[in-house]
């Protein structure tokens, strides 16, 4: 499998992760209406963990290729 391949997906299940932190948000709340600044901040939280996911592939990408890179040398 390709890094790519494996990326992508790390990506689709930060958004899964967020998309399903943002829906458990909600239901928490359910008994009464949200406000426009609950889902704001809702989508906000959604949006913090789908970046920070995001960032960890991308250091873990990183410190491989710094392995590799050391080994080589």
């Amino acid at each position: 499998m390709k890094e790519g391949a494996g990326i992508k997906a790390g990506h689709r299940n930060a958004n899964i992760n967020a998309d399903y932190r943002l829906l458990e948000l909600t239901v928490i709340n359910q008994h009464k209406p949200l406000t426009i600044k609950q889902i704001l901040i809702n989508k906000i939280l959604a949006n913090t963990i789908t970046a920070l996911t995001t960032l960890q592939f991308a250091f873990s990408i990183s410190y491989r290729c710094q392995t590799i890179l050391f080994y080589m040398l």
